[in-house]
């Protein structure tokens, strides 16, 4: 399992470790690479549905449940951990979708993929829930800091413009490996939607600032390292 956060400090540097000690897998080593938001609450088959389908050379999309703020104020940990966001058959789920304070709800009814990619063909990288082989990401030099869109938070379509370039396949994973994104405002602006556009154009598929500039940073000593005590 491999941590990385905007804005992280020594707090984050520190929770890591006690998480290091209580996991039984090794923390920041690993050839698959799991990506959630800091606002998505997966489901509790989230991770194991990912790596069940891993083969180490697709990059599998995952989806997202929207949250209604009403659903989103009111949700506590204590019913996170109980499952209660998950399932879809029930009074309660009902009532939440007459009161649409769930979208894409149907996405809650796990079904085998064979059957799903039979009926349903959506595609596209959201950034919030997406799992890669290491080795692919690496091939792209990771997410590109250096793209104008990165600052409008669309930073996964420039990935998935990138991973395409270079004939990465990259396959849908519905009603499974579920996320619960929390409701919050995010406007899109127009700025935005024309980077959208323009960006299928890009030329490489190796990002100019990206991993491996990263990593230089830290040898350097202008980025901290958090692994490290």
């Amino acid at each position: 399992m491999i941590f990385a956060d905007d804005g992280s400090n020594d707090r984050t540097r520190a929770l890591i470790a006690t998480f290091a000690k209580s996991s039984d897998y090794p923390v920041a080593q690993g050839e698959n690479l799991l990506f959630l938001d800091g606002d998505c609450i997966p489901d509790h088959r989230w991770l194991s549905d990912h790596i069940s389908h891993a083969d180490g050379r697709t990059v599998w999309q995952g989806r997202r449940l929207q949250l209604a703020p009403s659903l989103t104020a009111t949700i506590t940990a204590e019913e996170v951990a109980a499952g209660d966001l998950e399932g879809w058959c029930s009074l309660e789920r009902f009532t939440q979708l007459l009161r649409r304070e769930r979208e894409n709800f149907h996405l809650a009814i796990r079904l085998p993929q064979r059957l799903v990619w039979l009926f349903d063909k959506r595609k596209g990288l959201m950034g919030c829930n997406f799992s890669a082989p290491k080795a692919v990401i690496e091939s792209i030099n990771g997410y590109d800091a250096s793209w104008a869109g990165a600052k409008h938070l669309c930073e996964d379509l420039d990935l998935e413009i990138r991973l395409r370039k270079q004939a990465t396949p990259l396959k849908p994973l519905l009603h499974a490996a579920n996320v619960f994104h929390l409701n919050h405002d995010r406007a899109v602006t127009d700025e935005a939607v024309c980077l959208r556009e323009e960006h299928w154009h890009v030329d490489s598929s190796v990002a100019v600032d990206g991993v491996q500039e990263a990593a230089e940073r830290i040898r350097s000593g202008t980025t901290r390292n958090l692994l490290q005590t």
